[in-house]
């Protein structure tokens, strides 16, 4: 994807990297959208231009996948989805894990165009 970098702030404070190709206004509200399945989760998490702590919340078993419910902060929530590989010790609530994603994985959008 072409386009320039651009550090946004959320609701709870946390400095996202995002790689973007529309212009907003310095200080405008956008809607900042990673999909669920981009999101790397793990004790410790690989290498990502975004990276937080957070607590798995709540968990959902989907046959070849992981749901987890993440919260970073009071208010930065996720919904993460991993594909059930196995080997790998499932997270449980209450656990702390890392969460992580690329500036290429998110989509900016004005607030007002946001998805619902």
């Amino acid at each position: 994807m072409n386009g320039a970098f651009c550090l946004i702030r959320t609701a709870g404070g946390l400095a996202c990297l995002v790689r973007h190709d529309k212009r907003f206004a310095t200080s405008a509200p956008v809607t900042l959208m990673v999909r669920p399945e981009r999101f790397q989760v793990a004790r410790i998490a690989p290498e990502t231009e975004n990276r937080f702590e957070g607590r798995v919340r709540g968990t959902s078993f989907t046959g070849d996948r992981l749901k987890y419910e993440i919260e970073i902060n009071d208010r930065d929530r996720v919904t993460a989805i991993v594909a059930n590989r196995g080997e790998a010790a499932l997270l449980a609530a209450d656990d702390r894990v890392e969460l992580g994603w690329n500036a290429d994985d998110a989509v900016l959008f004005a607030a007002a165009d946001a998805p619902s």
